[in-house]
């Protein structure tokens, strides 16, 4: 497993043994968030720095740490995933859509154009399904191969509480941020985070419409793409 620790300033990305307990401290930097070993390849795993240089690669013995993708300008990337099957990245470039960037030799592509939010591949790595917001379109359904067929799935009717993601840019570039004139606000439990079951036939999400956060599940064998 790979928690994330912080002291002080400093945060760390710390590989345990389940077995055993013994654990080791393979990268301390100023910010470390999502991590996630790949599907296929326990040696290799992803995590996301700090906002403004997102997207970062590891081994897990600390070697092989590079970024597959610096951004440009004020894009805003965030929710980056692996794609099972492939060395790629799923990533969103909020709210223009999401690429995959091959983490070898940096080559990007294509995924969606629509505003998905919280992203996630299936085991398969046929198919990607993620929330929406700033408009909520509903569940989306979609393809990894870029095709960008896409189907709605249900409409959680979630809160998706966070008004810093109506934008059109990364607002932590925005001097009023930088200044402290408004903090963030965005209490996860409102926001849908869909997944999918094991075997890509159902998705389960979050959704607080009922006046509480609940977790439900869908059928996805129905729709077309």
């Amino acid at each position: 497993m790979i928690p994330v620790s912080k002291v002080g300033a400093v945060s760390r990305l710390v590989i345990i043994d389940t077995h055993t307990g013994s654990h080791d401290i393979i990268l301390e930097r100023d910010s470390i968030c999502h991590p996630e070993f790949h599907p296929d390849d326990s040696m290799l795993l992803h995590y996301g720095g700090p906002y403004h240089n997102r997207v970062w690669v590891i081994n897990r013995d600390g070697s092989g740490h590079r970024q597959p993708c610096p951004r440009e300008g004020t894009q805003w990337f965030v929710h980056e995933a692996w794609i099972p099957g492939t060395r790629e990245l799923s990533v969103v470039n909020w709210p223009h859509g999401m690429f995959a960037v091959n983490i070898d030799t940096g080559a990007c592509r294509s995924l969606c154009t629509f505003n998905a939010w919280h992203a996630i591949s299936n085991r398969q790595g046929t198919h990607i399904v993620a929330d929406t917001t700033y408009p909520d379109i509903g569940l989306q359904l979609f393809a990894t191969d870029g095709e960008e067929e896409q189907c709605t799935l249900c409409y959680p009717e979630a809160w998706n509480l966070g008004a810093h993601w109506h934008t059109d840019h990364c607002p932590y570039d925005d001097d009023d941020y930088k200044q402290g004139k408004w903090t963030v606000y965005a209490p996860q439990h409102t926001h849908p985070h869909p997944s999918f079951s094991p075997d890509g036939r159902a998705v389960v999400y979050t959704s607080d419409c009922s006046g509480q956060s609940q977790v439900y599940e869908i059928d996805v064998c129905a729709c077309p793409v």
